[in-house]
């Protein structure tokens, strides 16, 4: 996870041996959902099972800033790597609190 610019939020992941119909990305109450999850299925009639299955799956939650604008998020998966874009918009400027001695 890092930040182009301080103008949008960039998360990776790394999903190797996922297809993207494997793959979902969400927003939920504030957070960023990435899930993964595949099955294999492996039928070999010559072997004594009949079929053999493996899974694999991933599970992210990212809480989002207040400055991410979640109508323009895009996710691209391209290679094994997920590449979700979340652009922010420009949020209100800190501002420095003094701090008071104490006394009345």
């Amino acid at each position: 996870m890092y930040t182009e610019d301080d103008k949008a939020l960039i998360v990776e992941a790394h999903l190797p041996r996922f297809d993207r119909k494997h793959i979902t990305v969400d927003v939920d109450r504030g957070a960023l959902v990435i899930q993964a999850e595949r099955r294999d299925k492996d039928e070999t009639k010559k072997r004594k099972h009949v079929v053999r299955e493996s899974s694999s799956s991933y599970h992210r939650s990212i809480t989002l800033l207040e400055q991410a604008d979640e109508r323009k998020i895009q996710a691209v998966f391209i290679e094994g790597v997920l590449k979700v874009t979340v652009p922010l918009t420009e949020g209100v400027a800190s501002k420095r609190i003094t701090i008071g001695s104490g006394a009345h």
